[in-house]
């Protein structure tokens, strides 16, 4: 996970175009859909990112459990050269340099074909790219055995993960390959790959193949990298900001900054704050809301009572309490809108937002009497709204106020319906709790 160069950016971009060329509308609806795609396997969300395949046919049962045929694994083949800036990416090259069998493109694909298939490409990209190899053997399946020839390149494939067999070590030879597994093999394919390419050209920091070096959430991810965030968690490739965090992810990154810091915490307790009940592992805003108040517990803070107040969150609730807590040291989790979205989902650029505020809260413990408060619904998660004002800037703001609505008060005198310049300052008071 290195930087990208501008040499292979450049490669990509070009070959996102051919992409788009051929893939028509797919690369621009995959683009703007990517927001709804985040439960969605890595493989299939990120193929749909890049324009390999619309999002139509990742949400089609139907057409991800199709056979697929040898033309329909080239064509994708073909586009995955393209993007990786192989010189020679068209199908008639992959069908005159022997990668695939002309006799296949008309045929049902098995998965002993496609093993075969893929271990061809590896001996080809590697005249042209710098495949790491691994100082490892292959190993055999029971259902078949890996030609000599190949030894190197199905190490590659099984060692990168890039092609899975079966329990009791089987790969389902004769099995006809279908659009899922196809999308699956060729995109871990083309992350290895480029895995392997960056690294030979850069030898730069913590990067990873879809953020460019200069993405502004690379400086976080490194800094909570620093901080133990990712110790026990296996880094991929591809960051895939986007999808949604599991709970087994947000947990060993909170647990690893926390055994980095040396604090003893109660693992049970942090456990319990996660429901094993959700159809899907995925971390919710509120269980994130609710565990960050357990960390920050004990952490000096100001009072916002009057200030913290979501349209969709009972002022009596657990999560009320929480988020008051929480926005005390500096962290607001709401929307521009004045919506938490409780149930929503957190993805791993929005973790990444909230772990590095509590990082710098950890090792620089936020102040009372810190000169910037956060008196607006600026999000942790968004950064929507304004920006901060200070603390004595706050204040006088509400002395202003308050000045504002004794003297229309004086001048309208009891029992008279107020002004509209009284009833603007009246709710400006009342929003701030100030009433």
């Amino acid at each position: 996970m290195k930087r990208i160069s501008k040499s292979y950016l450049s490669g990509v971009i070009v070959a996102i175009i051919v992409v788009a060329l051929f893939a028509g509308e797919n690369l621009l609806s995959s683009l703007t859909a990517s927001n709804n795609l985040g439960d969605l396997p890595r493989e299939l969300r990120l193929s749909t990112e890049l324009g390999l395949i619309s999002h139509n046919q990742n949400k089609s049962s139907s057409f991800l459990r199709k056979s697929v045929t040898g033309k329909e694994f080239a064509s994708l083949t073909s586009n995955i050269m393209s993007m990786l800036g192989h010189p020679n990416s068209s199908v008639n090259y992959l069908v005159k340099s022997q990668i695939i069998n002309s006799k296949q493109l008309n045929s049902k694909l098995t998965r002993k074909d496609t093993f075969e298939i893929l271990a061809h490409l590896c001996i080809d990209l590697s005249l042209h790219f710098p495949l790491q190899y691994p100082k490892v053997s292959a190993r055999n399946y029971n259902d078949y055995t890996i030609p000599g020839k190949f030894a190197a390149q199905a190490a590659y494939l099984q060692n990168r993960f890039i092609v899975n067999g079966y329990s009791a070590n089987y790969l389902g030879s004769g099995r006809n390959l279908t659009a899922r597994e196809m999308i699956y093999f060729l995109y871990r394919f083309y992350e290895a790959v480029s895995l392997d390419i960056i690294t030979a050209r850069d030898s730069a920091p913590l990067s990873f193949i879809d953020l460019p070096n200069a993405h502004p959430i690379l400086p976080g991810i490194r800094n909570l990298s620093a901080h133990g965030a990712f110790d026990t968690l296996l880094l991929r490739p591809a960051f895939d900001g986007n999808s949604f965090i599991e709970d087994r992810e947000m947990k060993e990154m909170l647990f690893g900054i926390l055994e980095r810091k040396g604090f003893t915490f109660n693992t049970e307790k942090i456990e319990k704050l996660f429901d094993k009940s959700k159809r899907k592992n995925y971390t919710t805003r509120r269980e994130f809301c609710l565990v960050l108040e357990y960390l920050l517990d004990t952490v000096s803070r100001n009072d916002l009572s009057g200030l913290i107040s979501y349209k969709d969150i009972n002022s009596k609730s657990r999560e009320h309490s929480a988020l008051v807590k929480i926005a005390g040291c500096g962290i607001i989790m709401g929307y521009g809108d004045k919506t938490f979205r409780g149930k929503e989902r957190v993805t791993r650029f929005e973790a990444i937002n909230v772990l590095n505020k509590i990082v710098s809260i950890f090792w620089k413990p936020f102040n009372q009497n810190d000169s910037e408060l956060k008196g607006n619904y600026k999000s942790s998660f968004t950064g929507e709204s304004n920006s901060n004002v200070s603390r004595d800037e706050f204040l006088n703001f509400i002395e202003v106020l308050k000045a504002k609505r004794d003297k229309i008060r004086e001048i309208v005198g009891p029992g008279k319906r107020p002004s509209r310049e009284e009833s603007f300052y009246k709710r400006k008071a009342q929003l701030l709790g100030n009433s």
